[in-house]
């Protein structure tokens, strides 16, 4: 078998070239030529003669190619000479068969308008999708085929781009979406990769393009497109305020843990002195392992023992294109480098355990018994010293997201946020219209963010009012009622 570059040529006019193998038949040649080719045109053989359609397979490219490397198609049928007009205006007069399909026609003629329409003699719409079951002979009136570009259907459209205002066009509102990208694509400044939005401001997908009118997505007379670079840090931020999530919902759980702690140490400190033991109950965050799904997928970190991104789209368990590993190959969720990360069955996952906790146990644990002495100030003291530390920690990591919502209003103004919990206001709103799998869990999850921001900016700030401690969880207590 071997690869040639093939030039087909129709009635004599060059239309193609295309690599082939020899051995190819002629079915397969008219499949790959599928745009080019229609029905009622044949192939010829080297002497001339036409080819049936029902023949093709037992014809190859070998046994009709010439020396020239070409291959000559004929267009057959009865012919005639037909105008075709458009809004009672002539468009264009061509030789076609009587017998030819609609789709054909527009297929051949580039001068038809994706928003003009064929109509039957009743004067009824035939809508694209409907052109293949209509041929000439059923629509012609007096040698002629009229087009309409219904005029009443035209409106300005404003076009957006990632929420600023690009141009103005007059498109045709019920065109579907995927005839509209084809209109406005080659247009300057427009991305070549951009997907709409609708009304609320959701991506659409491509597949969907081909089912929705523009009519349904216009607002005011506008439409927002949006660029992929710009849906990538979208996904990418909704990634990290994920993973960001569970970790400051353990570190609240710790805090509180902490704060059971430090009661129980200052309440029995004299025994805390004298090395006596007691036991005392506290809520604790472990984790657990959730099986997936049907159709779930996941990126775990295999070093970390954590899940970074869920769900993924990503099936395999290559994940360098998962939204949560950056540039350079690192994960923005737990630092580790993509080789690190695989799909697997299920996810990690944080729940609260209540517990029996000894003072002993906590001693050890703060390298405070071990001397033979314990101390309770000096074990009071470092809970108040992890106690900042961690709640700074969440307060940095709130800082950082706001950086990136901030990044994000640059880009897409129309998504302009003032701060983290508005911006956790719109996932959540997002959550509730879209209602996708486990999207309860994730509107519960945003509500316990915003409490945990709400509570970490409240003690930042009677922290460096240098209150006691005391004082502070006091204080806490009462913002976290007022919270629920």
């Amino acid at each position: 078998m071997s690869r040639v570059i093939v030039r087909f040529y129709l009635n004599e006019q060059f239309i193609s070239s295309k690599p082939m193998n020899s051995q190819d038949n002629l079915k397969t040649v008219r499949e790959k030529l599928k745009e080019k080719v229609c029905d009622f045109q044949q192939f010829l053989t080297k002497d001339g003669e036409l080819i049936d359609i029902s023949d093709e397979e037992r014809f190859t490219i070998g046994d009709i190619i010439n020396e020239s490397r070409i291959i000559n198609i004929k267009e057959t049928g009865d012919k005639m000479e037909v105008k075709i007009k458009l809004n009672d205006k002539i468009l264009t007069t061509v030789q076609v068969d009587k017998k030819r399909k609609l789709s054909d026609i527009r297929k051949s003629n580039q001068s038809i308008p994706e928003s003009a329409h064929f109509y039957t003699l009743d004067n009824e719409i035939i809508e694209k999708e409907d052109e293949e079951q209509f041929l000439i002979e059923d629509i012609i009136n007096n040698d002629e085929i009229n087009l309409k570009n219904e005029k009443e259907n035209i409106v300005t459209v404003g076009i957006c781009l990632n929420g600023k205002p690009l141009i103005n066009k007059q498109l045709n509102e019920n065109l579907f979406l995927s005839d509209i990208r084809k209109e406005i694509e080659n247009v300057k400044n427009i991305p070549k990769e951009f997907v709409f939005e609708n009304q609320k401001g959701f991506k659409i997908l491509t597949d969907d393009e081909q089912s929705l009118k523009l009519s349904s997505i216009l607002y005011d007379n506008t439409i927002n497109i949006i660029a992929e670079e710009v849906l990538k840090i979208r996904e990418q931020i909704n990634t990290q305020i994920e993973g960001l999530r569970k970790p400051l919902h353990n570190a609240l759980s710790k805090l509180s843990e902490i704060k059971r702690t430090y009661e129980q140490i200052s309440f029995y400190r004299d025994k805390v002195n004298n090395n006596q033991d007691f036991t005392y109950t506290v809520n604790v965050t472990v984790q657990k392992m959730i099986n997936l799904k049907p159709g779930e997928y996941i990126t775990n970190c295999l070093r970390c023992n954590r899940t970074c991104h869920y769900p993924c789209d990503i099936k395999g368990d290559i994940k360098d294109g998962c939204y949560c590993i950056g540039d350079n190959g690192y994960c923005k969720i737990c630092g580790c480098h993509y080789t690190r990360h695989t799909g697997s069955r299920y996810r990690f996952d944080y729940i609260t355990e209540t517990k029996q906790q000894t003072a002993q146990e906590v001693l050890e644990r703060y390298n405070e018994g071990k001397k033979g002495m314990a101390n309770a100030e000096n074990l009071l003291k470092k809970l108040e010293e992890e106690y900042y530390k961690i709640q700074t920690e969440c307060y940095d990591k709130q800082v950082k997201i706001v950086e990136l919502i901030n990044r994000l209003s640059e880009i897409a103004p129309n998504n302009k946020v003032n701060g983290f919990n508005e911006y956790l206001d719109q996932l959540i709103q997002t959550e509730n219209d879209e209602k996708k799998s486990g999207y309860q869990e994730r509107i519960r999850g945003y509500k316990e963010l915003k409490q945990s921001n709400d509570i970490t900016e409240y003690i930042m700030k009677k922290s460096a009012s240098k209150n006691s401690m005391k004082e502070i969880w006091t204080e806490v207590e009462r913002k976290m009622k007022e919270l629920k």
